[in-house]
């Protein structure tokens, strides 16, 4: 059982609900998939600032940003701007350029996923044996892989910076076997050694894919991607042998559909309940594999596998989902911009000639300029640590603004409201799927509310509306576990709220606190725990019983590891409590080798996850 000071304690950290049954609402599960069409909604409400988007769109329209086709703006999965200029509408397909290579990366990852391709470390001669010999063979060809075509290392002697004397030009306008063409060309050095832009590489690639699977790579993409993403239109250039598609650029779509494929990025693979490529793919494909193989006008770029990653903070000093731009880049300024941090896809097309990288520039200075989020920050209501969540924990978000009301105020009744004074929080997963959550408190500059049960792990990004309407957002990763435990500071370290329970040799039990209210101190302080007198087999067992969050999705009892004091010792529980929403416990076995230790600290392990060292003393 808890005592009463421990429930008091608990119920003041979580905001003042008392609860008797663990019972949270049904929440709203939904995800704005476009498989159709997309849903739209003005910039304002989905936080962007209308008047920094209508003057660039304004500054295309009269030619200061000169030869754009299309400008299309997506947000929390709804389109937001659609524009189209110089006679260009939403159902004409344009051409993606090399945009089509990052979409041939995607079909790379679906191949494998689908062991056509046993990985990227596959030799590319072994898939096609009917082209020997192969002229210029040698080691160096012989050791060509999967993955030195997916990042440009190939090794061949092969540059495309003067495109009219390149070997793709040469390519283009053979009328012979591409295959055949690109197979045949001389090594310059070992493939894996250097970054060199190779289109027929890529198109070598869609042959390969071919040659896995049995279908043409415009047939494999429309049963394995493009269908089930509602993608029904587009064409493909074609060439020999056999209609091959020209994976190095020759994709046609819509620019809406363009932002299907962003869109997927930003789901991690997934599509409705499908999913499509698999997230370990994409992880592996975000990869920072070359470091400033270019610049796109001044900014610099690293390169993946067939995706250039832009920095999101301008410099490229930090790395990673929340700190990548994921971008499809083609010739005459195609480009499909995806940004998890900001669950944002960007996508414009065009028919420039001189002034490529337009759309890097104003995406950085106007598009993200006008996201217009007032920032939160969600963190462990336990450990308070700027890690990870997990599903049915209890999180914290500060900011400012975030209710109307002065006072905080506090739910009173279960199942959790999911709004409270005016204010409620969302949850969008990684794969979408976006939930209303339990709320336990609202302040100005305070929530306190439960992540959703069914959050899936991944970048998730929360969303605070206020009475008055005004939105703040924050993202968090949720793991399925994320332990932290409560303090009586409740600032995630200093003394545990814990109590211990005796159980004496005939089994009968009895609670004690293990902290007080000191009135003289006005605070609360440590009650020292009582191991008891050795009085052999009769002598009590004391069990010590931490109160945390983010415990009980761990996935075996063994997953969970204590040390008090430094001495390693007995988990018996970890899980949730019986009692309160979110809310987990630990129960450990005190050794008496504790004895007159006094103040000690206590660590707690996860699953690999250490929470948050508390304090306990022994007597």
């Amino acid at each position: 059982m808890i005592t009463i000071a421990t429930l008091v304690l608990i119920i003041n950290l979580c905001a003042g609900l008392q609860v008797t049954a663990q019972k949270v609402k049904k929440v709203q599960a939904t995800a704005p998939w476009p498989t159709g069409e997309w849903r739209t909604s003005s910039p304002r409400e989905q936080g962007l600032r209308e008047d920094v988007i209508s003057a660039l769109v304004q500054r295309i329209r009269s030619r200061q940003i000169r030869d754009l086709d299309s400008l299309l703006i997506v947000r929390h999965g709804y389109l937001v701007t659609e524009e189209y200029f110089n006679g260009w509408g939403p159902e004409r397909d344009h051409t993606l350029q090399s945009d089509t290579k990052s979409i041939t990366s995607l079909l790379t990852g679906i191949a494998i996923q689908q062991g056509k391709i046993p990985g990227v470390e596959a030799k590319v001669l072994d898939f096609f044996p009917q082209y020997q010999p192969i002229r210029n063979l040698d080691a160096r060809k012989a050791a060509l892989r999967v993955q030195d075509l997916l990042t440009m290392r190939t090794g061949l002697n092969w540059s495309e910076d003067n495109y009219l004397a390149s070997p793709l030009y040469q390519l283009n306008y053979c009328q012979c076997d591409w295959l055949r063409f690109v197979l045949d060309w001389p090594m310059r050095e070992m493939p894996g050694t250097r970054f060199e832009y190779n289109s027929g590489g890529v198109i070598l690639l869609g042959g390969l894919i071919r040659e896995a699977t049995g279908l043409n790579v415009n047939e494999f993409a429309r049963q394995y991607l493009f269908t089930p993403l509602g993608i029904t239109g587009g064409f493909w250039y074609v060439g020999q042998p056999n209609n091959l598609p020209h994976t190095g650029g020759g994709l046609n779509l819509r620019p809406r559909d363009m932002a299907k494929i962003g869109y997927l990025l930003l789901r991690n693979g997934r599509w409705e309940d499908q999913q499509i490529v698999s997230a370990d793919w994409l992880r592996e494909s975000m990869q920072h594999r070359i470091r400033y193989p270019r610049t796109f006008g001044f900014h610099p770029v690293d390169y993946g596998y067939l995706w250039w990653l832009l920095p999101l903070d301008g410099t490229g000093a930090a790395q990673g989902v929340e700190a990548d731009i994921y971008t499809a880049a083609g010739a005459q300024d195609q480009w499909i911009f995806a940004i998890p941090k900001y669950d944002l896809v960007v996508v414009v097309t065009g028919s420039t000639s001189t002034t490529f990288a337009q759309p890097v520039d104003f995406l950085y200075s106007d598009i993200l300029r006008a996201i217009d989020d007032r920032s939160i920050t969600s963190v462990s209501a336990a450990s308070y640590s700027d890690t990870a969540l997990s599903p049915e924990s209890i999180a914290t978000a500060f900011g400012s603004n975030l209710a109307t009301t002065n006072q905080g105020t506090a739910a009173t009744t279960i199942p959790l409201p999911t709004s409270l004074a005016g204010t409620s929080v969302t949850v969008r997963d990684s794969f979408g799927v976006e939930r209303s959550a339990p709320l336990f408190y609202v302040a100005s500059n305070q929530i306190n509310y439960q992540i959703p049960l069914g959050t899936a792990t991944g970048l998730a990004t929360i969303t605070v509306t206020s009475g008055d309407g005004s939105i703040s957002i924050g993202t968090r990763q949720i793991a399925l576990v994320a332990p932290g435990l409560f303090s009586v500071e409740a600032t995630g370290a200093g003394l545990a709220v814990a109590q211990v329970v005796r159980v004496k040799a005939d089994g009968t039990q009895s609670y004690e606190p293990a902290f007080r209210y000191d009135h003289a101190q006005n605070r609360y302080v440590a009650e020292p725990i009582d191991l008891g007198p050795d009085l052999g087999l009769n002598t009590d067992q004391v069990v010590l019983i931490l109160y945390g969050t983010g415990i009980r999705f761990r996935p075996a009892l063994s997953a969970v590891s204590a040390q008090v004091g430094g001495e390693t010792t007995r988990v018996d529980y970890a899980g949730a409590q019986c009692c309160l929403v979110g809310l987990d416990q630990v129960n450990v076995l005190l050794p008496r080798s504790l004895i007159g230790r006094g103040e000690v600290n206590v660590a707690l392990v996860v699953e690999g996850q250490m929470a948050n060292q508390v304090k306990i003393n022994v007597k």
